[in-house]
Order: structure tokens, then C-alpha cells, then sequence
């Protein structure tokens, strides 16, 4: 019978294991943005990709934004990782393996929603906004009210 030491060292470098061939990658994503709107007002707001210190980031990581009512998409985009930060006014240095191209600078980037979606409420109701980082399983849904 296998010894409980055992048992949590294989299970201790499984788990390390995943974590040096699979890298990490790991990013903050903000939704800031006016809850409230009235009428005829602009969609506003920030999309913010955080980069934090040993995140790796694909250049190519496909992100997703986009805006409904009622379960009806009104406008959607999509865009790398890349466009994202080019939109950002940011000049990011890429760190090239045999792999691909990453981000890894750590930092901030703040993209303003009406870059990627220029829309003007004309209707009342409750709208949906999500941001989603696709290749890291990371989605921000926000809920915004037209009165």
C-alpha cells in the first residue's frame, strides 16, 4: 500500500508539472463604465487588460466585446490581444519564442469602449455588456439600465 507522503509528492509535481509546461497565463480584465444611462447618450467607458509580473500573454489571444438587449446582440467585435494594445496608444515590446509572440510587460492597458463599439441608446430597457478573453476562460458581463 502507497504511503500518504507519496501520494502528495506525485500529486505536488503533477501539479507543478501543469503549471511549467502549460505557463501561466494569467491576465485582470476591467469593465469600468457608466451603469446609467439616459437616452440618446454615447456608450462610454474603459476595457482594462492587466498584465501582471510572469503573465505571458499570446499576441494573437482572440478578445471578444459586445452588447445586447434582450438576448439580441446589437454590436460585437473582435479583436486580438494586439489590436487591443495598439488601440491602447501603448508600444509594447513582444518577447518572440518558437511558440509565438507574447505580452509580458506588466501594466495596465486601457482601451475606451467606443473604439471598439460607438453605439448611441435609442431605446429604453436593459442592455448586457461583455469583455472576453477567450483563450483564458475569463468573461466580465455587466448589466446597463436605459431609462
Amino acid at each position: 500500500m502507497m504511503d500518504k507522503r507519496w501520494f502528495l509528492l506525485f500529486g505536488a509535481l503533477f501539479v507543478l508539472g501543469f503549471f511549467a509546461f502549460s505557463g501561466f497565463k494569467n491576465a485582470n480584465v476591467v469593465l469600468n463604465y457608466n451603469e446609467n444611462y439616459t437616452l440618446g447618450q454615447k456608450l462610454s467607458g474603459d476595457l482594462t487588460i492587466g498584465i501582471e509580473k510572469g503573465d505571458s500573454l499570446d499576441v494573437k489571444m482572440p478578445i471578444l466585446v459586445s452588447l445586447s438587449k434582450n438576448g439580441t446582440i446589437i454590436s460585437s467585435e473582435t479583436l486580438t490581444l494586439e489590436d487591443f494594445i495598439g488601440l491602447s496608444g501603448f508600444d509594447l515590446e513582444k518577447v518572440k519564442r518558437d511558440d509565438g509572440e507574447f505580452y509580458e510587460t506588466p501594466g495596465f492597458y486601457l482601451v475606451s469602449i467606443s473604439k471598439v463599439i460607438n453605439y448611441t441608446f435609442n431605446e429604453s430597457g436593459e442592455y448586457e455588456m461583455m469583455f472576453v478573453l477567450l483563450d483564458l476562460d475569463i468573461t466580465k458581463v455587466s448589466k446597463i439600465n436605459i431609462s
